[in-house]
């Protein structure tokens, strides 16, 4: 009698130690890559947007001081007041609205108003610039903040309003050209003008953990002065025009 014994099966191909250890080995690497590429560009996009919120508030400043002393109006007249960098104590306490503020501008009469139909006055502002303590303690140096009054002919109190600009300078001067050299100060009462050309020093202080150290290089801007009164012309004798 013949027995049927029960067929064999056919063996299964299986991936051996040797290959499993070194599949693990290249998917290690493969993570290990993908990984450092993801956090390298993680730190790129966070350096970036860094970059971008200390540039934004900086060139925002610029524009706005550009803007001011270029449109600045010679002295006389109702509206318009004389161009010191001392001025008296009435004219700077109107627009000083912070105690510990230092006053770093002169008053400045700016035709750089805007007109529109929240705001009833003329294009004529009062203008002065301030740095003052920063509410943020951690943020070095200090705040510049621009002072600005519209209504030049008030009937009571004089209101004015502040105007943030940018955080962490240390130090922000003025220099004037009469048109030969420049000069730390201007009284128009004596030169009985404006300076040909306004010159505006600023500069940024340094975090002790900045990265971006090239964003605390000084900056130096000069702003001509279109703007100039016209002495008074002398009458020819005969009674002529």
């Amino acid at each position: 009698m013949r027995i049927a014994w029960p067929p064999i099966p056919n063996r299964t191909k299986a991936f051996t130690l040797m290959e499993i250890l070194l599949a693990l080995a290249v998917s290690a690497i493969v993570l290990s890559v993908v990984t450092t590429v993801f956090f390298s560009a993680l730190q790129l996009r966070n350096r970036t947007a860094q970059t971008f919120d200390q540039i934004l508030p900086l060139q925002h400043a610029i524009a706005v001081l550009k803007r001011d002393l270029a449109a600045t109006l010679p002295p006389g007249g109702t509206l318009v007041g004389e161009f010191q960098t001392t001025p008296s104590a009435d004219a700077s306490s109107a627009l000083n609205l912070f105690a510990n503020g230092q006053q770093v501008s002169p008053l400045i009469y700016t035709a750089s108003g805007m007109i529109d139909e929240s705001t009833p006055f003329a294009d004529v502002q009062k203008v002065a610039y301030y740095l003052i303590e920063p509410t943020n303690s951690i943020t070095p140096g200090r705040d510049l903040v621009r002072i600005v009054s519209r209504n030049l002919l008030p009937t009571t109190t004089e209101v004015a309003t502040s105007q943030w600009l940018m955080g962490g300078i240390e130090q922000m001067n003025f220099q004037y050209f009469d048109g030969t050299s420049w000069t730390a100060t201007w009284d128009s009462t004596t030169s009985s003008n404006l300076p040909s050309a306004i010159k505006i020093q600023i500069a940024l202080a340094t975090e002790a953990n900045q990265e971006n150290s090239y964003i605390q290089s000084p900056i130096e801007m000069v702003v001509p002065v279109v703007a100039q009164a016209r002495t008074a012309r002398a009458q020819p004798s005969g009674g002529g025009p």
